[in-house]
């Protein structure tokens, strides 16, 4: 009687490499960040009015600022509130991401909107679209009569709620190379699967032929079955002795399958 060699089979879920182990001493060298996942992800959408004005309910004027709700901020934003205890109490802060002139393009950001709650002529939206590689941003520029200088809202698309949330307040102009559609600077985001790369410990890798001439066993007389790495009863002493080197695994970084 010739027992089927142990093999192994290596199965990818999403993120996660599942693998079916048998007695064999197969290591894994390292693992490579090289197939991509279709996953299809939603193109972003324009940013709506109805954004832009519920907004505008929570932080317009900025002298009476309320606290945004969670649902309606970026999550990059709700962090920095929550780590640096940065409340309503200082709107340029809760607001604003700093830039490297102590907080000024923030408060001047902040008086503008403070001026543009009290302007009636308000200009209609004009929106642009940017993109940093990682997520995709629409800006939307607010202006009236009588403003000495725009300001814009920056929304980040969010891709989990597939929803524009909150995310900075600027002063104008738009960023260099914005779009005036965020399709056509949305990053085409992929997600990257571990692939494991298998390194022979007391037997190679099976090959395509040798897999699958081992599957292909099943079915057939025992005695037929001669792939490259099958084991007889006698070459191993017993079949004892064959079962017993399922235990040979034990206590490695993977359980032994019995």
């Amino acid at each position: 009687m010739v027992l089927p060699s142990p093999t192994v089979r290596i199965c990818d879920d999403d993120i996660t490499a599942l693998t079916c182990l048998a007695p064999y001493n197969i290591s894994f060298a390292r693992m490579e960040l090289n197939q991509i996942d279709p996953s299809p992800q939603m193109d972003p959408s324009n940013v709506e009015r109805h954004n832009v004005d519920y907004i505008l309910q929570f932080i317009s004027p900025p002298s009476n600022l309320q606290d945004v709700p969670i649902h309606a901020l970026s999550k990059a934003l709700i962090q920095r509130h929550h780590f640096l205890g940065i409340s309503p109490d200082t709107p340029h802060e809760y607001l604003s991401w700093p830039s490297n002139d102590d907080g000024k393009a923030g408060k001047e950001a902040i008086d503008l909107l403070e001026q543009y709650y009290t302007y009636p002529q308000h200009h209609p939206y004009r929106t642009a679209y940017t993109s940093d590689g990682d997520y995709t941003y629409g800006h939307v520029a607010l202006s009236c009569s009588g403003l000495s200088k725009g300001i814009r809202l920056v929304f980040q698309w969010d891709f989990s709620s597939e929803s524009w949330k909150f995310h900075d307040l600027k002063t104008m102009p738009f960023p260099e190379g914005a779009k005036s559609t965020p399709q056509a600077v949305s990053p085409f985001l992929t997600r990257v699967i571990p692939t494991p790369v298998l390194v022979a410990g007391a037997a190679s890798p099976i090959s395509e032929e040798d897999d699958d001439a081992y599957w292909n066993a099943y079915g057939t007389d025992d005695r037929s079955y001669s792939g490259p790495a099958s084991a007889s009863v006698n070459e191993l002493g017993s079949e004892d002795a064959y079962w017993a080197r399922y235990s040979a695994i034990q206590g490695s970084e993977f359980p032994a399958l019995l």
